[in-house]
């Protein structure tokens, strides 16, 4: 029976950044705990021959599952849950829920079965490192990691169903466990392989299953304990093959959209590890993946919870009657007479270009100590190209760091289109942005070979124009279908972000080469130290020139006081 009353279709301007706010804190734990699992992965396991294989593999059954399905879920069951939500018709979002629930696990347990039995020619086809052994430990880990495939489907539709009822702390705390049941692996594994840079055939057969079972077993975290969480929201799920009418054809079409998306992004991560196996050599993908951690910290923390309270509240203002096209000539921050969807869109916008615009100034000035952190913390380093591969990871950090703008402007506008406009074509478009990441690698890397550094500078450079491109696609794309009112906004406080952002940038990376030229912060301790200490100097120059130039910039972002129409986001 159909619950009386509508649901708020979205929230308010405080209501937005109070959600975000929660979502933020949340997500900045479960982030930091993430990001400690790299440290214990480094010194557990490390750039060497079983880390390479593990990255290698670990990484297939998410590429298949998003390319199956992940864009599917994540395009469709916000969208289309909130806006049933915000009609107030509780059947219809929980027959929707179902119906993708249903079909994911249709879909992603025969890939999982298929994955499982093909593991062999699919670890060939991804390794090259030259290691002994590295095709038979592929085959055997990927194997234990087949079952991740359906797994990921859970997740991600109990993650959407939590967003679109503004249920968004359970969503949020379902990484941190994960992260916590990962690290508790890492650590095990190296409690039994005491040698952990040895060749594959002298690390002992009971560590691998455990990093194997393990990593596992955090999937498993990552996925059940959100059913806690939908049964109290009142979600009832039940098998069905069929989406309730009016359904089929907007699921069709924002299921294309996240298809192409996704699929761009997940070809361009087979690539990027053949191309580090191939080209980098043992070690090379390791390391790659740690800078890229380091550069999703901030992108993370500081964008996607902004873009993840937006999106229902986006969602149920349209299907609400909000979302008509608004006045192209509305002035910036004008918001009589124009949609309350604009508006909310418009303060998102703005709030992402400056928060990433400051996290990636915070990149470029703490990159020094934090490769030098890896450098010594990592189980690799015993190893002369891995000790190579690792000196070079400050400056992949620093070539990665644009790329958390690009990232933050891809998460937000895609949001957009899938609410208004043209989601296929927004697809298209960041999946172009995507493969765009790999040109670069692809023309300038030598194919016999051209060693770790090298490799992963290219990686890097090419990671940051590529997802450049396609940001600077969606912002066209957007301003053309929802009107460029929605992305007008006031050049003042972008102005102020942008040069507090360069002038920190500046003075956080030269006190650290300075440092670094004088033999400070050259062990693992002192690096943390030499990092905070940077990272200090950097925030209060971009924090105070921003501030000075103007005052009204930390005010817009941090408006996140609750009002009485966010009492259901945080629950």
């Amino acid at each position: 029976m159909t619950a009386p009353g509508p649901t708020r279709p979205s929230l308010s301007r405080r209501g937005l950044f109070a959600a975000a706010g929660t979502i933020a804190v949340i997500t900045l734990v479960a982030r930091v705990v993430g990001f400690g699992r790299w440290f214990v992965f480094s010194h557990s396991v490390g750039a060497t021959c079983v880390g390479s294989v593990y990255q290698s593999v670990n990484a297939v059954p998410n590429v298949l599952f998003e390319i199956a399905a992940g864009g599917v879920l994540a395009a469709v069951a916000v969208p289309l849950v909130a806006g049933a939500l915000a009609r107030g018709d509780r059947d219809h979002a929980d027959g929707t829920a179902s119906a993708l629930l249903t079909w994911a696990a249709a879909v992603l347990v025969p890939l999982g079965l298929l994955v499982a039995l093909a593991a062999r020619p699919i670890a060939g086809a991804l390794l090259g490192t030259g290691c002994a052994g590295e095709v038979a430990l592929g085959a055997e880990l990927l194997r234990i990691f087949a079952i991740q495939i359906p797994l990921y489907g859970i997740a991600i539709v109990m993650a959407g169903v939590l967003q679109a009822h503004h249920r968004f702390v359970g969503a949020a705390l379902a990484p941190l466990l994960s992260s916590i049941v990962v690290i508790a692996t890492y650590l095990a594994y190296r409690s039994l392989a005491l040698h952990p840079a040895a060749e594959i055939d002298a690390v002992p057969h009971s560590a691998l299953v455990v990093l194997g079972v393990g990593t596992t077993l955090g999937v498993v975290a990552l996925a059940l304990p959100l059913v806690v969480p939908v049964r109290r929201a009142g979600v009832r799920l039940r098998p069905r093959l069929h989406f309730p009418d009016g359904v089929g054809g907007r699921v069709r079409l924002l299921a294309a959209s996240g298809l192409v998306a996704v699929a761009g992004q997940q070809v361009a991560t087979l690539v990027v590890i053949r191309l580090a196996n191939d080209r980098g050599g043992a070690g090379t993908l390791n390391v790659y993946t740690y800078a890229q951690a380091v550069t999703l910290l901030p992108y993370a923390v500081l964008a996607v919870p902004l873009a993840t309270a937006a999106f229902p509240s986006l969602a149920g203002a349209h299907a609400a009657g909000d979302g008509a096209v608004a006045d192209p000539s509305a002035r910036p921050g004008q918001e009589a007479g124009e949609d309350l969807a604009a508006a909310t869109l418009r303060r998102a916008w703005l709030a992402t270009l400056v928060v990433t615009l400051l996290g990636a100034a915070t990149l470029v000035a703490v990159a020094i100590p934090v490769g030098v952190f890896f450098s010594a913390l990592d189980a690799g380093a015993d190893s002369d190209a891995s000790l190579e591969t690792l000196a070079t990871m400050g400056d992949a950090v620093t070539l990665f760091a644009p790329s958390v703008v690009a990232l933050g402007v891809i998460g937000l506008l895609s949001r957009a289109s899938y609410v208004r406009g043209s989601p296929l074509v927004a697809g298209g478009l960041a999946a172009a942005g995507w493969l765009g990441t790999v040109v670069l690698p692809l023309v300038a890397l030598d194919t016999s070979g051209a060693g770790g550094p090298a490799t992963l500078r290219a990686l890097a450079g090419g990671s940051s124009l590529g997802l450049a491109a396609g940001a600077a696609l969606l912002v066209a794309l957007v301003g053309r279908t929802w009107g460029w009112h929605a992305l007008s906004l006031p050049a003042r406080p972008l102005l102020a972000a942008l040069v507090g952002s360069v002038a920190g940038a500046i003075a956080g990376r030269g006190l650290a080469s300075w440092l670094s030229i004088h033999g400070v912060g050259q062990s693992a301790g002192s690096s943390v130290a030499v990092g905070l200490g940077v990272g200090v100097v950097a925030l209060l120059v971009m924090v105070g020139l921003t501030v000075a130039i103007d005052p009204s910039v930390l005010a817009r972002v941090r408006r996140r006081r609750r009002d009485p129409d966010t009492a259901d986001a945080v629950a």
